[in-house]
């Protein structure tokens, strides 16, 4: 289990988060949701360990991120950031490279699945003969299709059981036909035994994939628990200030908040 304990954090003299808790178990999808500024990115953040708890912590497996060992810790948990990628001069499989361990000596972490899983990671995500292009030559949906590819490499192979996968905003820049295939990319990662923490402002699809939902605001939680219980009209006028509700495509899913 992945879990932050009372996570307070100041920055300008504001507080960003106070007292937070959360935790995400394996096979599990934890949905952070609320407002621009409520804390999501920063709680993501601190579960990656990219930020040192002012107070509070954050422990893996009962045990502090600091006392894994920083190769141990890549294998476990992978971050999708919603930043561009750096290095616009790389090529997309000199970051997939990157991701699964692979130099001029080889694989480090070398495994016969590899070359399938990154072949099929790609087609999965309408990414397939993009591996020559140049990283400046993508799109920002295409840049952020591939950072989920290269996140999934650097966990390792099809046996997900232990392994967190960190998503901040991984839908804001798909079209319809993308935002389903990462939806159901992720679904599949989730049956494979990883858990993961999706921080989005995508109240639908927390409300389809999240299997617990986590309502912030101010830096501190208004809600906690499965999505149908907390995104209501009335915690949601609550934290956004305006009235939203479930709407319904003709299967009966939420398709939508308005």
């Amino acid at each position: 289990m992945l879990e932050a304990s009372n996570l307070s954090f100041v920055a300008g003299g504001r507080t960003v988060l106070d007292r937070m808790s959360c935790a995400v178990r394996p096979a599990t999808v934890l949905a952070l949701v609320g407002p621009n500024g409520a804390g999501k990115t920063t709680v993501l953040r601190h579960l990656a360990g990219e930020i040192v708890p002012q107070s509070g912590g954050v422990r893996l497996d009962g045990l502090p991120l600091a006392a894994w060992p920083a190769e141990t810790l890549a294998r476990r948990r992978a971050v999708v950031s919603a930043q561009t990628i750096p290095g616009n001069w790389f090529r997309v499989s000199d970051l997939l490279d990157l991701a699964t361990g692979e130099t001029d000596a080889g694989a480090i972490d070398a495994s016969p699945l590899a070359p399938s899983r990154r072949s099929a990671l790609l087609a999965a995500l309408d990414l397939s003969g993009s591996e020559a292009a140049r990283l400046d030559r993508l799109s920002s949906g295409e840049q952020q299709r591939l950072r989920l590819v290269a996140a999934l490499l650097q966990l390792g192979g099809d046996d997900l059981r232990g392994r967190y996968l960190l998503l901040d905003e991984p839908t804001s820049h798909q079209d319809p036909r993308h935002l389903r295939g990462i939806e159901v990319l992720l679904r599949a990662v989730r049956e494979q035994g990883a858990g993961i923490v999706l921080s989005t402002h995508d109240l639908a699809l927390a409300a389809r994939l999240g299997d617990e939902a986590v309502l912030i605001h101010g830096g501190a939680f208004i809600a906690q628990g499965a999505p149908h219980e907390i995104l209501t009209p009335t915690l949601l006028l609550e934290t956004y200030g305006v009235p939203l509700a479930p709407l319904r495509d003709a299967a009966g899913r939420i398709a939508a908040f308005g």
